[in-house]
């Protein structure tokens, strides 16, 4: 209807029976209301629900197909992660055997077994086998990268003895250390102390960790610390080396990614140990980190829970 001023109102209205000032007679009370701002109010809530409504369908919709196409993506990587790590697992099997022909038949040569080498021979047939063995060990941690990556290495856990473990990697890297005049230190929490892991993974990581410490020192020394807290086991191996910048902590453990510096090119390596150790250690349920400073020298450190 329309108001006082000619413009059109919304109303509404209430009729109540009244008793008249006669007797017998009756009326009607009639209020009305305006109620054309709250129609416009609700009109506008209205209109705005609606819109909000549109828009929900719409990001809602977007938010489906992002996630179904994120969905496919990721079933494409998984497929190529898969083909990737069989095919490599593959082949590093297929080139080992050749190798380990190269390398049996170099050791004949150099036992001189069917006569002596002049000495030319005798140093290219050492290089035919110091590479080989390079390219083998090339292969064994691109073997063991595409394992873990498949979900196809699996850990075989014992007790093992920590001193009995230090020992052997000790003895192992003795030549190393001692050629170079280096000084190397052990520091155990205890003689008898046991930590369930696989053994052999187990003295891969910390004969990985110290022989890396080892190459890259030109003097000073090595230390290899074990620590325990109530839940895990901490493992320290600290160097005087020649550190790492701190705009190359980013590449430290990507595969085939090796600091670049005049004296680590100078030292042969593939830049597939630290990635390796640390799936390794990540495989035993732990965490591997480091702190290094340039020219001062390193600290890998890796926990390991302490399993029952």
């Amino acid at each position: 209807m329309k108001g006082i001023n000619g413009y059109l109102i919304d109303i509404e209205f209430n009729v109540t029976p009244i008793q008249g000032e006669k007797k017998g007679t009756k009326g009607y009370l009639i209020i009305f209301w305006d109620i054309t701002e709250r129609r416009k109010s609700e009109e506008l809530r209205r209109q705005f629900n609606q819109e909000l409504e549109l828009q929900v369908k719409i990001k809602t919709k977007e938010l489906n197909d992002l996630l179904e196409q994120q969905n496919l993506y990721q079933e494409q990587i998984l497929k190529s992660s898969a083909f990737k790590s069989d095919f490599m697992a593959s082949m590093s099997h297929e080139l080992r055997t050749p190798l380990n022909s190269i390398i049996g038949f170099s050791d004949v040569l150099l036992e001189k077994y069917y006569g002596d080498l002049n000495d030319k021979q005798d140093i290219y047939v050492h290089n035919v086998r110091s590479s080989a063995d390079h390219l083998l060990d090339l292969i064994n941690d691109i073997l063991d990268i595409s394992k873990i990556e498949a979900g196809k290495l699996k850990l075989e856990l014992e007790n093992v003895n920590f001193s009995d473990i230090a020992n052997r990697v000790e003895a192992t890297l003795k030549p190393l250390y001692m050629e170079k005049n280096l000084k190397f230190e052990v520091v155990e929490v205890g003689k008898e102390k046991i930590i369930i892991v696989d053994r052999k993974r187990f003295m891969e990581i910390i004969y990985n960790l110290l022989s890396n410490a080892i190459k890259y020192t030109k003097e000073g020394g090595v230390k290899l610390e074990i620590l325990e807290t109530k839940d895990d086991w901490v493992i320290n191996i600290s160097d005087t080396g020649i550190g790492i910048a701190s705009e190359d902590f980013d590449i430290v453990f990507k595969e085939f990614k090796r600091v670049n510096s005049e004296y680590t090119n100078s030292i042969e390596g593939t830049g597939l140990g630290l990635p390796l150790t640390k799936k390794l250690i990540e495989l035993h349920g732990g965490i591997l980190s480091f702190t290094s400073e340039l020219g001062k020298g390193s600290t890998f450190t890796f926990t390991l829970p302490k399993l029952k």
